[in-house]
């Protein structure tokens, strides 16, 4: 079973009045401020900068935080998780996340995204 993971760009967390908490789009690299666990039945496959794939999956083109199971090998199943640095929204009375995300199935795997 092979997936393809792609969790893409754009982080934004803000409140009503617009301040805006944290933006990342993972272009250049995953931040050192975000933490990257690596588990499931192999490690050394988790989360890079860059596109996913012999067909550089993406959604705009550009860079991304990935995951590329392919690379894992058939039948791997991966438990990767990628965390944001903690931040202090008590003073917003409004949040919204906002993130596009990309996911080919093959064979009928899936792929699943929390946000907690």
């Amino acid at each position: 079973m092979n997936i393809r993971f792609l969790f893409i760009s754009l982080f934004f967390v803000f409140s009503a009045n617009a301040q805006v908490y944290l933006n990342e789009d993972f272009n250049a690299s995953i931040p050192a401020t975000w933490t990257i666990t690596d588990a499931g039945d192999t490690t050394g496959d988790s989360w890079f900068s860059g596109v996913a794939g012999t067909n550089n999956d993406s959604v705009d083109g550009s860079n991304a935080a990935v995951v590329d199971s392919d690379a894992a090998g058939s039948g791997v199943h991966l438990i990767e998780t990628l965390v944001s640095p903690i931040l202090d929204t008590s003073g917003a009375s409004n949040l919204i996340l906002t993130f596009d995300q990309y996911f080919r199935s093959l064979s009928g795997d899936q792929g699943v995204v929390e946000v907690f």
